[in-house]
């Protein structure tokens, strides 16, 4: 697809694009075939240039919900250097990665340097994708079988910590259920209606359309988690089959789902009997719901497929 023409614009530096001297890849279109740009930061100071680097990654991680193409390790700043005459990138450096996307993850950092609200939240879905995170080949039931729990108690607090942060990502982009012991979110085991209906108008002003449901994976068998708190599904998935019982549910829903996750067992201190039978699947459900919520905010989710669909419609007229 064709996105907006360079430069984009972010707070205090702007991005540009430049053919290198010797591309790594080429891309073909319909219009020829085109060797691969740099993008290079326009900043009056290096250190708001790292800060342009390290949003237009978490960007892209939020985009692709894995560290499968990453070049950072956990934890490390993007690497940066200062650009001159004769400077052309190391063919096998580390710090150079070639993939699709890097225009919209630099759109989505342009808008998120307006805002510390989305450049915390995207830093919090970062460091919850780095702590723990699956390809999402591997989650996909056609390619691969389900992934297995884990019986080593570092992987508990590991995948513990991993949901903790997806849903603080959440709670920075002011998407989370707002409750307490004088006003609980349930009444019965049914949301409380003034909970519900807050929520409910809270996430409509930041435009996040709640008539779109979300997928909630449940893979294998039932848990004394899932006993605890089952997902109340709408219908089952299309490719739902024996042991992959995923299903679809109120974005609302998967919002109180996640709250019980992080609250009743990844936070604070917990019945380790729930934490044991964490699965990579709850991880994924939490890290997706976040990343749903921040590209929704931001603008851009299914961004991608509506820039298709215009792109399309625009050459057959």
């Amino acid at each position: 697809m064709e996105y907006p023409p360079f430069p984009y614009k972010g707070r205090n530096w702007h991005l540009t694009l430049r053919t290198p001297k010797h591309p790594r890849s080429f891309t073909a279109s319909s219009k020829g075939i085109f060797p691969a740009k740099e993008v290079l930061i326009n900043a009056a100071k290096e250190v708001v240039a790292q800060r342009a680097a390290d949003l237009i990654h978490s960007a892209r991680l939020a985009i692709e919900g894995s560290l499968l193409t990453s070049v950072v390790s956990p934890g490390e700043q993007v690497p940066i250097r200062r650009l001159t005459e004769t400077y052309e990138a190391d063919e096998d450096s580390k710090e150079t990665i070639v993939t699709c996307h890097i225009p919209w993850a630099c759109l989505i950092a342009a808008r998120a340097s307006r805002s510390f609200t989305y450049e915390y939240a995207l830093a919090k879905l970062r460091l919850s994708l780095e702590t723990f995170s699956v390809p999402t080949m591997y989650l996909d039931p056609s390619h691969s079988g389900n992934l297995a729990r884990s019986p080593i108690p570092f992987d508990h607090i590991r995948l513990g910590f991993a949901i903790t942060m997806a849903y603080s990502c959440i709670e920075e982009l002011h998407c989370e259920i707002r409750a307490s012991s004088q006003r609980p979110s349930t009444i019965n085991g049914e949301w409380n209606p003034a909970v519900l209906t807050e929520l409910e108008e809270r996430l409509r002003s930041f435009r996040i359309d709640l008539s779109e449901t979300f997928p909630w994976s449940v893979r294998g068998g039932k848990t004394l988690l899932e006993k605890k708190r089952p997902p109340k599904l709408l219908k089952k998935s299309s490719w739902a089959w024996r042991q992959v019982r995923d299903g679809e549910m109120p974005l609302t829903q998967a919002l109180a789902l996640a709250s019980f996750l992080r609250s009743k067992v990844t936070t604070h201190r917990s019945e380790k009997s729930l934490l044991r039978v964490l699965s990579a699947y709850d991880v994924h459900n939490v890290q997706f719901l976040a990343r749903r919520l921040l590209l929704e905010r931001t603008g851009h989710w299914r961004w991608h497929e509506n820039r298709q669909d215009t792109d399309n419609s625009q050459s057959a007229s």
